[in-house]
């Protein structure tokens, strides 16, 4: 619960230029929709102490 995924975008020079869709390509059977989700989003809201 406590995993954040960081990226260069939208920086055209990035190393890793699509790492976001490959990580949301990813099957449920790796991760859930729930998890990606956290991972993505809400646990960075939670670390930064961000309003949702």
């Amino acid at each position: 619960d406590h995993i954040v995924f960081e990226t260069d975008f939208p920086h055209p020079d990035s190393k890793y230029p699509h790492a976001t869709e490959h990580f949301l390509a990813l099957p449920p059977e790796i991760i859930s929709d729930e998890s990606k989700r956290k991972v993505l989003w809400d646990n960075a809201l939670d670390l930064y102490r961000f309003p949702a």
